[in-house]
């Protein structure tokens, strides 16, 4: 159970940071908006990757219960990909470029906060890529976990709250970090980022090997 908690944490952690719409959006909104409207596309963004945690699980479960030779195929393909998406993101590091352009922003009352909630929403579970990995993550948690459904739920739940907390303490801080936030600090927290996809992909595949290995 502590160990699907502080997975989850950890690679909640890292999505977090992954550089895309949603995460120059935060920024833009915190900046502008200030703190409560950042925090309320935030929970718009919690919202959809509940909805794509739900949809995903339930369209998953049975199939990845089948068999044992599938349940490895998965959870080895899980982490493959999750290297992949890492390696992917330390690549496209270098063509970062930080463009906080106010004119870009929804000119919005602040006290409409329902509607920077269904913005982050819409932006967030209209991105392919947000698809694919809770997909993908939700396959792998189905497999990793599967003498387990608590230890599932704890690691699938940990995810989008750590990154829900994780954008909270962005929108604070993007005011604050404005003259921080440069092309060389977002490719290092990137690459950082991708370095930690690497390693939780990796863990992934070595377990499920060891426990094939204990097993036979």
């Amino acid at each position: 159970m502590l160990s699907a908690l502080i997975n989850g944490i950890l690679l909640g952690f890292a999505l977090a940071f992954l550089i895309g719409p949603a995460f120059f959006s935060l920024i833009q909104t915190s900046i502008k908006h200030g703190f409560r409207v950042g925090v309320s596309f935030a929970f718009g963004v919690f919202l959809s990757d509940l909805t794509w945690i739900l949809l995903t699980y339930f369209g998953v479960s049975s199939f990845v219960s089948d068999s044992n030779s599938r349940v490895i195929l998965i959870t080895i393909t899980g982490g493959i990909v999750i290297i992949i998406l890492g390696v992917i993101t330390i690549l496209k590091s270098n063509k970062i470029k930080v463009n906080y352009d106010e004119t870009d922003l929804p000119q919005i009352s602040g006290k409409h906060y329902y509607l920077y909630i269904l913005k982050g929403f819409t932006l967030n579970i209209l991105n392919p890529s947000v698809v694919i990995y809770w997909l993908m993550l939700t396959s792998v948690a189905s497999t990793h976990y599967s003498d387990s459904k608590i230890n599932t739920f704890i690691f699938l739940m940990s995810i989008p709250l750590t990154v829900l907390i994780t954008d909270i303490v962005k929108s604070f801080l993007a005011n604050k970090l404005k003259n921080k936030l440069t092309d060389k600090n977002i490719i290092l927290v990137n690459r950082i980022v991708g370095g930690v996809l690497i390693v939780f992909g990796v863990y992934l595949i070595v377990s499920k090997i060891l426990n094939i290995c204990l097993v036979w």
